[in-house]
């Protein structure tokens, strides 16, 4: 198994390359994650793996892992992207395409104001806008620091699932040992 560095960003990932076939390794992740020692919860589908931490561990800026399984010639990459969880993505989106809508409106009622001869007031839209959307980043900066022990438990722990899933299965094990 051969890991990358994470790429920092608004959602920060990083790339885990494995010899395993992408059918096997899934279906072992599902076993994995759903017996009750496995430290994660999540799904595994066929290109997809989605995992995050138990729901006594969750709060609601607790990072998610999405997980995009791409077959290639010399074995199989993870692409692993985290993200919040679903519903704070989408607050954060909603906010943050309102901020653009309010920059473009501004923009465009300000023009409009200057054409008739008005005071262009609503220019200070455009202003504002900019505040809202550095403020954005800012907080989602502030959340990776805040959540950067959950990141890395998430990353040891789908590199733990990763090695285990390589790893011959126990019924294998028994097969390849001859009794002496």
């Amino acid at each position: 198994m051969k890991k990358s560095q994470t790429r920092q960003g608004l959602r920060p990932s990083f790339e885990i390359e494995t010899r395993s076939e992408r059918g096997e390794l899934v279906s072992r992740a599902r076993d994995i994650l759903r017996r009750g020692d496995c430290p994660l919860e999540g799904e595994a589908l066929d290109d997809h793996m989605r995992v995050t931490l138990p729901a006594l561990e969750r709060k609601a800026w607790t990072p998610v892992l999405d997980v995009r399984l791409e077959q290639e010639a010399s074995g199989l990459r993870l692409r692993c992207q985290y993200g919040p969880a679903p519903g704070a993505w989408t607050a954060f989106m909603a906010i943050y395409i309102g901020a653009v809508f309010m920059a473009f409106t501004g923009l465009m009622f300000g023009s409009s104001q200057m054409t008739v001869g008005q005071q262009p007031w609503a220019f200070w839209f455009v202003p504002l806008a900019v505040v809202i959307v550095l403020l954005l980043h800012l907080a989602a900066r502030r959340g990776q620091a805040a959540t950067q022990d959950q990141m890395d438990k998430l990353r040891s722990c789908l590199t733990h699932l990763v090695e285990e899933a390589e790893s011959p299965a126990p019924s294998e094990q028994g097969e390849n040992q001859n009794p002496a």
